[in-house]
């Protein structure tokens, strides 16, 4: 028997399914960042001083929050991708070491 560790395919399988469906999830706040916050000219009022700032700055912050999002989604799609590959590789090598078991086997 063999001292070495034991990886839990099926716990990555669950990390992997988990951080698709967190990606998923995030299309909602996405698209309310940048389709429900719009604020249309003349909504908050118009010819006050404050007027432009006031959009301006909405609108700056608007697509900073698009890009939080964006940057976390592509972040969390990333981290699922890089786990999905080591599932793979710890798959692969389980298959070489099962191949290899079998043929020192047959040579006995």
């Amino acid at each position: 028997m063999s001292n070495g560790y034991k990886v839990d395919l099926s716990a990555l399988d669950e990390v992997i399914k988990k951080l698709n469906r967190v990606v998923d999830d995030m299309g909602g706040p996405h698209t309310c960042a940048r389709y429900e916050t719009h604020l249309p000219s003349g909504w908050l009022g118009t010819n006050f001083d404050e007027e432009k700032g006031l959009y301006t700055e909405h609108n700056t912050t608007k697509n900073k929050i698009e890009g939080y999002i964006s940057s976390l989604q592509d972040l969390i799609a990333k981290f699922s991708s890089d786990t999905a590959q080591v599932r793979r590789n710890y798959d692969d090598q389980e298959q070489q070491n099962s191949q290899s078991v079998s043929k020192n086997a047959d040579l006995s």
